[in-house]
């Protein structure tokens, strides 16, 4: 049955529910369709189930599958000019990434550099303080900042990533467990008895075999193990200097 103005029978709405479908920007063909719907509602459903405009209206936002708020303000418009008007383009304002030089940007991928040349980890807070300190960059936030290093890919790049340490092995390197003679009681008794009272702990003293390696997630390079020994008494990071790096081209 056709539906139409009379309400001599009682009228069954079928439509379905729809599910709304979010609106941000709606064209200006799109306001002519809502404006078009509203007329089909007011001309040609029941008057006894729609007696105000503003009941057509919501029939026409379900109709449609929009929201209230989407149709009210066009139908507004309709009726204070007569017509609809198309909408004011959108404008996008560039975030502070897009407002950076690639002059500006090489300047922070130095600053994270720089922090790495004093042996540091370049972590996010000290980026942040180093940009932000240096008069001819822009201030950032800790959230722009983030965005910036990710844009400029630091980790990726699609280049694997690797880790070099160190560590040493004293001369007097000894197990830290070993078979012992339970019987023997006391110092004195194993003087005695000419027997010992088990290992003694590493002095740490003599020289030290210093061990570097590199590796990541998926284990160590091969060919990479640069051994050698240390007759230094001192800290043994003073002989790992240009001279010894330089002497292991595989790390290189």
């Amino acid at each position: 049955m056709e539906p139409g103005p009379s309400t001599s029978k009682p009228f069954k709405d079928f439509t379905s529910p729809r599910k709304k479908r979010k609106v941000s920007h709606i064209s200006e063909n799109e306001k002519n369709m809502i404006v078009n719907v509203f007329k089909y509602v007011q001309e040609t459903w029941p008057v006894d189930k729609y007696k105000s405009k503003i009941d057509m209206k919501k029939k026409t936002a379900d109709i449609l599958g929009i929201g209230k708020t989407t149709v009210y303000p066009v139908l507004n418009q309709y009726k204070e000019c007569g017509t609809v008007k198309a909408p004011a383009p959108l404008i996008k304002r560039p975030n502070l990434i897009e407002t950076i030089d690639d002059f500006d940007k090489s300047c922070i991928r130095k600053k994270v550099h720089e922090i790495f040349l004093k042996g540091e980890m370049p972590t996010i807070n000290k980026i942040l303080q180093a940009v932000n300190e240096d008069d001819m960059l822009p201030n950032f936030s800790r959230t722009s900042m983030l965005r910036m290093l990710k844009h400029k890919k630091f980790k990726e790049e699609g280049r694997p990533i690797y880790y070099l340490d160190e560590t040493w092995v004293n001369a007097g390197h000894t197990v830290s467990k070993a078979w012992e003679d339970t019987t023997v009681k006391t110092a004195k008794q194993a003087f005695l008895e000419g027997v010992s009272t088990g290992a003694k702990n590493p002095t740490s003293k003599g020289n030290r075999l210093i061990v570097v390696h590199i590796g990541n997630e998926k284990g160590v390079l091969p060919g990479c193990q640069w051994v050698f020994e240390n007759k230094a008494t001192g800290d043994y990071h003073e002989t790992m200097n240009a001279d010894g790096f330089e002497n292991s081209p595989a790390i290189l």
